[in-house]
């Protein structure tokens, strides 16, 4: 993850991206709830504008990421899934945020339980999903915002 300091513009996922997600992890989206959320701010501000209440029960980020792509937080497994065979799929991209406790992607995702629903996201998982989804996340924490970014993101300015 990225400390932001500068001014940041954010801009959310377009509908048809998240059309495009929905049909690629095979989920039906609530299309009213899918059209965009947001527009484009810009992350200078020292706190979220606007939050969304989602479910605290240990699925909360990927329940947060389901709710942002398909309008339901219920559908959080899909996106769990997506972004544990992300891991799995790219272990070599993988293996330096591992902690040294563990001897390989596949030992993390076994022993921390990560593919269980209720197992806590951690910056492995949210990179994998700004990698998976092609577009940076941004995370606010502790009085900052972190940025989570992919290497290939979406022209979301389009």
């Amino acid at each position: 993850s990225e400390n932001i300091n500068s001014t940041v513009t954010f801009n959310p996922l377009t509908f048809k991206d998240k059309r495009n997600f929905c049909t690629q992890l095979q989920i039906v989206p609530s299309l009213e709830r899918v059209k965009s959320l947001w527009e484009s701010i810009t992350l200078d501000e020292p706190l979220p504008c606007t939050t969304i209440h989602i479910q605290p029960d240990g699925n909360c980020f990927f329940r947060a990421l389901a709710f942002v792509i398909t309008g339901n937080e219920e559908l959080h497994r899909s996106i769990r899934r997506a972004v544990v065979n992300q891991i799995l799929q790219n272990s070599d991209l993988y293996s330096s945020y591992i902690r040294q406790e563990f001897e390989s992607v596949q030992q993390y995702v076994t022993q921390t339980g990560i593919k269980k629903v209720g197992s806590w996201a951690t910056e492995i998982e949210i990179q994998a999903a700004a990698d998976f989804f092609h577009t940076h996340i941004y995370t606010y924490t502790q009085g900052k915002w972190l940025q989570y970014g992919s290497s290939s993101t979406l022209d979301n300015t389009k």
